[in-house]
């Protein structure tokens, strides 16, 4: 069945195309007369709202660059990615402009819609003033459908599979759904898909890995996502942006102001934006990263790849926890996919690479970090390559190959920018918290850390490698991690070796960069608690993902060469593919016992809230008036940062004395199990949470309980 390409729909001819972006306009401006007059429509403001900010101001940059002759993948992500950097620097220039003019809520629901909605308008002007009238016609032919329409359909069993979970305590359908997830990656090898499915597959696999977690709770669970949510709250009640807030978060406009925008427009609650936009915007992520992978190897290779990268459980668990680096990560595989690129015009990808390199200096700095050495590193030897310095240098083969991108006179312009634009952001935002943040990591990593290399105490990589697991089925779950960073060692030293040229001397520089990096978090003292040893590896993963599939098939070619057996067809892949089906179930957890898997939150204590504990932190917070001291305990702290931003939280500690006129809370794990979870907050080792009995408290009086929560006070 054929039917119009909509994802080069920035090709179609001028009329067509202005057709359905005025239409989209029309239609948002209707739905929200109608919101306002009463009339609402439930789920279709959301929806179109959605729409219309993911993709139509992308899609109409991209038409204004005249950026042709991408593919369906690049086009989908290009538009995402081109759509969210458009609302982050539109949002971060009306809170800079609009007060000169008198407007003091400058991010209201008014002032965004109007400003969005001229943006689009004079955008689509320009397109029409600017069309030179060269168009394709493109047509999709939809090959399997009744494959294609079962593919479609996980994703919405996984939803319901969470609403019975959340409303019935069941997690049956949930686990049937894991396990069909978990066999996709051999499936997807068969004779009935065809490489052409395999970009819809990645982004099937990856939002139903991605909704299985984030849809469980009607609170938002988690670590930095609390005080993302509290910054992004500030923005919504305030109708602007404060940035001089001392806070590295406040810095990121993925969240201060991407946010707040998607609440107001779509009309969801921030818990909503968080737990359903934010997860499809870092589902893109694979889908982008299939086309990078796919440049230099096989459609399936780059599938088990990508499919690789989605089973590490960081993907669908830590990632949900940083709304800022789901963001982020899309950026920084836009900017991979433009270095890659071997025919895109050079001063349109420049303009590309800005956009993308801004962006993501906005929505994560240590990302940003990250890629700033990468891209300087891999400069420095692209232009190295061209000098006689380098025949003085070992000959490794896989740096003789073919450039892309970063061999034009554009290079050296943009990485200044970057720079410049990195420092000069983290320096007048935030007063300059995250400039101190690195200035603090380097400290401790050089001068206080001098000498402890290697010491699991210090070094939190090494902690985590060296810990024994208390459970038979984690301990082999950490077995088959270091199977698979034993494939990608190998699999990038036969990279390193391979005459073939398969990879770019680009990719190469970034790969050996990102695993030094990984090495670094394992050896280096107080270097990976700066981002967390899980979050590393994740990131890591971006770039380092294919080399689990090469070192595999390295090591049946050397097995091969050993019994002088030849393994016939796609068998490596197919014996490496059921690795990865086992590796996935071990990941999300469906062979532990319920009571530890991921897919029962609700019951092992963890920073996640219920009811109970919702409500008694909302009382607790309109109650507190003063900004007195509040007590909790480490996981409690977390979730109360949703609240209070984490400025009058204190952490509870043993035989502590509390202060006068201060409050404590408690949450249903403390009242249940009469303990508080206890961290040190000056180790670096993993796994250093600990439980205290819980003091008697009737010295001090309750001022709240519930089923849940109680909140005393000391006079």
């Amino acid at each position: 069945m054929m039917v119009k390409n909509i994802f080069s729909m920035h090709e179609w001819g001028i009329n067509q195309f202005l057709e359905v972006v005025l239409s989209i306009q029309i239609l948002m401006f209707l739905i929200l007369s109608l919101d306002y007059f009463g009339f609402q429509i439930p789920i279709l403001r959301s929806l179109l709202g959605f729409i219309y900010l993911s993709f139509l101001p992308g899609i109409l940059i991209l038409r204004l660059l005249k950026i042709k002759n991408l593919s369906d993948v690049e086009n989908l992500v290009f538009t995402v990615g081109l759509s969210l950097a458009f609302l982050m620097f539109t949002g971060a220039l009306m809170d800079i402009i609009y007060p000169f003019f008198g407007v003091s809520t400058p991010l209201s629901f008014a002032s965004t819609i109007v400003t969005i909605s001229s943006l689009i308008i004079l955008l689509s002007i320009l397109c029409w003033v600017k069309d030179d009238g060269d168009h394709k016609e493109d047509y999709i032919n939809i090959e399997n459908t009744n494959l294609t329409l079962l593919l479609l359909l996980i994703p919405i069993l996984t939803i319901f599979g969470t609403y019975l979970m959340n409303f019935y305590n069941k997690n049956f359908l949930t686990v049937i759904i894991l396990i069909l997830i978990s066999s996709i990656s051999v499936l997807g090898l068969s004779k009935y898909f065809k490489p052409v499915l395999y970009p819809l597959t990645i982004f099937v696999v990856g939002i139903s890995l991605l909704y299985h977690n984030a849809l469980i709770s009607m609170n938002i669970w988690g670590w930095d996502i609390n005080a993302e949510y509290f910054l992004a709250d500030l923005v919504v009640k305030n109708a602007y942006w404060n940035p001089h807030i001392y806070s590295n978060v406040n810095s990121m406009l993925s969240v201060v102001i991407l946010a707040p925008m998607y609440s107001m427009i779509c009309k969801l609650n921030l818990t909503w934006v968080f737990k359903v936009v934010y997860p499809f915007i870092f589902s893109m992520v694979p889908v982008g990263l299939y086309s990078v992978i796919k440049r230099y190897t096989t459609p399936k290779i780059s599938f088990l790849s990508v499919f690789y990268f989605m089973a590490v459980y960081m993907f669908c668990c830590d990632m949900l926890q940083l709304a800022r680096q789901e963001v982020a990560e899309l950026f920084f595989v836009l900017l991979l996919l433009l270095m890659v690129n071997k025919k895109l015009d050079m001063l349109k990808g420049f303009a590309l690479f800005n956009i993308f390199g801004m962006a993501l200096v906005v929505s994560h700095y240590g990302l940003a970090y990250i890629y700033m050495f990468c891209i300087t590193l891999t400069t420095l030897i692209v232009y190295l390559r061209g000098t006689r310095f380098w025949k003085h240098l070992p000959s490794f083969q896989g740096f003789r190959n073919k450039l892309g991108m970063l061999n034009s006179k554009f290079t050296i312009c943009f990485l200044g920018i970057f720079i410049v634009t990195c420092i000069s952001w983290y320096a007048f935002t935030s007063y300059s918290s995250n400039l101190y943040t690195i200035e603090g990591v380097f400290y401790k990593v050089f001068i206080e850390g001098f000498g402890s290399i290697l010491n699991p105490n210090t070094a939190q990589g090494l902690s985590i490698a060296s810990s024994v697991e208390p459970l038979f089925f984690h301990q082999v779950t950490k077995i088959l991690f270091l199977i698979s960073q034993t494939l990608i060692f190998l699999g990038l030293v036969a990279a390193l070796f391979n005459k073939s040229g398969k990879f770019g001397t680009e990719y190469l520089t970034f790969s050996v960069l990102s695993f030094l990096i990984a090495g670094c978090g394992l050896i280096l003292p107080y270097f990976a608690v700066s981002l967390q040893t899980s979050r590393f590896y994740q990131i890591t993963l971006l770039v380092l993902s294919p080399f689990f599939v090469i070192g595999a098939i390295f090591v049946f070619d050397l097995v091969s060469r050993v019994i002088k057996v030849k393994f016939e067809g796609d068998s490596v892949l197919k014996a490496t593919a059921l690795f990865l089906s086992i590796f996935l179930l071990f990941n999300v957890g469906v062979e532990i016992e319920p009571s530890m898997s991921l897919i029962a939150l609700n019951s092992f204590d963890y920073p996640i809230s219920n009811s109970q504990e919702s409500y008694g932190a909302e009382w607790l917070s309109a109650y507190d008036k003063n900004n007195a001291n509040i007590y909790v305990d480490y996981y409690r702290r977390v979730t109360l940062t949703k609240y209070f931003g984490g400025n009058e939280l204190v952490p509870f500690e043993e035989n502590q004395e509390l202060s006068r006129q201060s409050l404590i809370y408690l949450g249903t794990a403390n009242i249940n199990g009469n303990q508080i979870a206890l961290k040190d907050y000056n180790s670096n080792a993993y796994g250093d949470i600990t439980y205290s009995k819980l003091q008697d408290l009737s010295q001090y009086n309750r001022i709240y309980a519930d089923d849940g929560s109680e909140v005393y006070l000391n006079f």
